[in-house]
């Protein structure tokens, strides 16, 4: 069962999925080439470039109640999940930067305070 379960992430639509299958459910290590080929393909996906864009206009507006979904701080949250880190280079963060100077900082801020507070140890994604 888990091997068909395993097998199913691992051929999901979704890059993240793929990417985070390899790292915390089969232990592959980063410099693996299938990691390395998830990730880039996870970073290059329209979607997490729009997350990208819409967490570069943080801090935003002030939350008015603590689930607001829209707010860029969600968008950190996402990438953190999906595994973005603040120092990816090329396209994930250079559109960020050519839009406003100081962005891809707070970007970086972002993502590790996310992380910091969010990202529970490694040791607890072991269900098997």
């Amino acid at each position: 069962m888990t091997t068909d379960l395993t097998q199913w992430l691992l051929e999901s639509d979704e890059p993240w999925t793929h990417y985070r299958t390899l790292v915390d459910l089969l232990d592959r290590p980063e410099d693996d080439p299938q990691v390395q080929a998830a990730r880039a393909e996870m970073l290059a996906h329209p979607q997490v470039q729009a997350l990208i864009a819409e967490a570069a206009t943080w801090p935003g507006y002030a939350l008015k109640r603590h689930n607001d979904a829209s707010h860029p701080i969600y968008k950190f949250s996402t990438l953190a999940d999906f595994g973005v880190r603040a120092d990816d280079p090329g396209p994930v963060l250079s559109h960020a930067l050519s839009e406003a100077e100081g962005v891809v900082e707070g970007i970086a801020a972002g993502i590790e305070a996310v992380l910091a507070h969010q990202s529970p140890p490694r040791e607890l994604f072991r269900v098997w």
